[in-house]
């Protein structure tokens, strides 16, 4: 019996030294000091290399160990690659997520750089709008957006240059086209001391100045062109409604001439005239506001001059007739020649005269 306690001692002293030195290898894995597991573990193999406590043998420990170790001096190194796959067979999901990121980063860095260098600079822009969006956390957030503003610096000077050219050339809407696209990259792009939304707003400015003297002169629809341009909805809905004014009386008078109603067609034409001041159709009114009375009054004298024939009072169908001549020889009515009918009344009269009853 003695004898058999003297062997189990020594045995039960080693697994407790085993399991010690476990627990303390577990604890320098948890407090992050690989070496000193890697240290430790090793010995416990060294003694027993099937040692297992709580599920987890002394050998996986060991490896893990190694792989926390290497993964971060490849972390150090910058080999990004060694460091993935170390993190991945510790099993550390979070390290391992961080230097994927590292490997994101790297790539959206090189291509960005790639790109600036082909003259690339709107696609670099963009990768640097991406990292800015995604790791916005990240320590080197202040290097990427100087690197984003150069990139859209390089974009947009051939794109203000054009503008000021076309500036300097008075072809505003060519230049609004320019600095608009300038301001969509950079609101605060300046270039020799020349700002790209003072440059635009001027350019508003002129094509408004076109647009009002359009409208002034009744040119409506380069009026409305330049006011949608600018965005102008106040100044729009005016010229719209002017043009749909304009449309509605031109129909109505056209109507009215179709059913031979010169007076009222002289009326439209007459008010067509007072919307717009200067209208480049405002002459076409005048003349067909001057003909339809013309014709008004043609008819007037028509139409006494045959209630005088139906009367037989040939002076007063003479007088009717020659004033229906005078203004227009060629005019008929009803088919009725004018010239025709200021001759029958001249003769009638001449033979009542002549020959009185």
């Amino acid at each position: 019996m003695q004898t058999q306690l003297a062997a189990h001692f020594p045995v039960s002293r080693a697994q407790n030294q085993l399991s010690y030195m476990f627990q303390r290898g577990m604890t320098y894995l948890a407090d992050g000091r690989w070496t000193e597991a890697e240290q430790e573990f090793s010995a416990i193999i060294a003694q027993k290399s099937s040692y297992r406590q709580n599920g987890r043998s002394a050998k996986e420990m060991l490896k893990l160990a190694q792989n926390e170790r290497n993964a971060r001096w490849a972390l150090q190194q910058g080999d990004l690659q060694r460091a993935l796959s170390c993190f991945r067979e510790a099993g550390n999901l979070e390290r391992t997520v961080f230097v994927e990121d590292l490997i994101q980063i790297e790539d959206f860095e090189q291509r960005a750089k790639v790109y600036f260098e082909n003259g690339r600079f709107r696609q670099s822009a963009w990768i640097y709008d991406q990292l800015l969006r995604n790791y916005g956390d990240d320590s080197r957030i202040g290097l990427w957006k100087d690197a984003q503003t150069a990139c859209w610096y390089e974009e947009l000077v051939p794109i203000f240059d054009a503008g000021l050219l076309a500036f300097e050339s008075k072809a505003w809407r060519e230049a609004k086209k320019q600095f608009s696209e300038v301001i969509c990259g950079d609101p605060e792009f300046r270039r020799h001391g020349q700002s790209a939304v003072v440059l635009l707003d001027q350019c508003k400015q002129e094509i408004r100045k076109e647009a009002n003297e359009a409208l002034d002169n009744g040119r409506l629809k380069e009026a409305l062109n330049g006011y949608q341009e600018i965005m102008d909805m106040r100044k729009i809905g005016q010229v719209e409604e002017l043009m749909h004014l304009q449309a509605q009386g031109e129909e109505v008078a056209k109507a009215y001439c179709d059913d031979e109603k010169w007076a009222k067609a002289a009326a439209v034409y007459e008010w067509l005239t007072t919307l717009t001041m200067g209208s480049e159709k405002q002459q076409t009114w005048q003349d067909l506001a001057v003909k339809c009375r013309e014709k008004a009054r043609l008819t007037y004298l028509f139409d006494k001059g045959l209630q005088a024939v139906e009367q037989k009072d040939w002076a007063e169908a003479e007088k009717r007739f020659g004033a229906a001549k005078e203004i227009d020889p060629k005019f008929q009515y009803k088919g009725h020649r004018t010239l025709r009918w200021y001759r029958i009344s001249a003769v009638k009269q001449r033979l009542a005269t002549l020959f009185p009853q």
